[in-house]
């Protein structure tokens, strides 16, 4: 899961293994469609990894379509998506 992977001494950025690692749990279903994942603050605090960090693989994340976000809930998985064919409505399936 995260924590293990995440090296702030690695060459690969840590928005990259925040990517990464999350993707990789989706695709092997660790994680799961409709699953929430921990909030922005709450990553920064428990990873001590910058709260832009954390924004940045979120953001980068729900634009590949792996997670997409509800107002005032949070993030939430929807698995590996085509973003152009993206019929998934967060309200319908996480609100």
């Amino acid at each position: 899961m995260i924590a293990e992977t995440i090296n702030h001494t690695g060459y690969l950025s840590l928005v990259k293994q925040i990517e990464r690692s999350i993707s990789r749990d989706i695709e092997t279903g660790a994680l799961k469609r409709g699953q929430k994942l921990i909030s922005i603050n709450e990553y920064s605090r428990r990873y001590s990894v910058a709260r832009d960090t954390i924004e940045k693989a979120y953001s980068n994340l729900k634009r590949e379509g792996y997670i997409t976000s509800v107002s005032g809930k949070g993030y939430f998985v929807i698995g590996k998506t085509d973003t152009k064919k993206n019929t998934c409505r967060a309200t319908d399936t996480f609100g």
